[in-house]
């Protein structure tokens, strides 16, 4: 007979169930970043092949600098999913508002240079964007998680 100063006796087992991997919040903001860069590094190579053919050495820094940060917002979501609502809510539109920013910045600096070609820069940086926006969407919608968690000792009546 055991008892209860026995130092031998395993530990008791959890009353509650075991989280599943479905129970982590952050799951889909993995696949949608996972899935965002995997589009980002094939618009980025495709980009970069096409516009270094067509106009030689400038659509090459076009296109690598048009297919630059556009995961910034995942990466943002993702860094502060343990936080509140509104806390995430402001980290997303402050960094949007920083983006914003430093694209004019960018621009206006990139403005008197000649060694890119606009063109491969812009194209590149809109269709990256798009390419990543739908990754990261169907990323979401695809990943299953568990919508209600029950709480042990809840029997529901």
């Amino acid at each position: 007979m055991t008892t209860p100063s026995d130092s031998s006796s395993p530990a008791p087992a959890p009353s509650g169930p075991t989280p599943s991997k479905y129970d982590d919040h952050r799951r889909p903001l993995f696949t949608a970043l996972r899935n965002g860069a995997y589009a980002l590094g094939v618009v980025a190579v495709v980009s970069v092949i096409a516009w270094s053919f067509a106009e030689g050495s400038p659509g090459f820094w076009g296109a690598l600098i048009g297919g630059g940060y556009v995961l910034l917002t995942a990466v943002s979501v993702l860094a502060t999913s343990g936080q509140s609502i509104g806390t995430i809510g402001a980290v997303v539109l402050g960094g949007w508002l920083v983006k914003v920013v430093l694209v004019l910045l960018i621009l206006m600096l990139l403005d008197p240079l000649t060694f890119y070609h606009r063109g491969a820069m812009v194209i590149t940086l809109i269709v990256a964007l798009v390419v990543c926006i739908i990754a990261e969407m169907v990323g979401v919608l695809r990943t299953r998680t568990t919508y209600v968690t029950p709480v042990s000792g809840n029997t529901g009546e």
